[in-house]
């Protein structure tokens, strides 16, 4: 649930100032920069592959097709 979480968050806000407009008063909020993004992007599909769990693979699909929407193709070209 927590990486479901965090999918959300950083990969709907473009920038920090977009994420203060929306983000509760007095919440500091971090955006994740481009090479914490791509390490995500490289090990979500691994980690799909390899979990037995029916409720982590519905997590794993969820935010793969969260991070999908946002960096298919320019930020994430090999993921098909």
């Amino acid at each position: 649930m927590q990486l479901g979480k965090i999918v959300d968050h950083h990969w709907k806000f473009k920038s920090e100032e977009q994420a203060k407009k929306i983000s509760v008063e007095g919440f500091e909020y971090i955006i994740l920069d481009q090479g914490d993004k791509s390490l995500v992007r490289d090990n979500i599909m691994k980690s799909l592959y390899m979990t037995k769990s029916k409720a982590i693979t519905k997590q794993y699909v969820r935010c793969i097709t969260t991070i999908a929407r946002f960096d298919y193709p320019e930020q994430w070209p090999n993921f098909l």
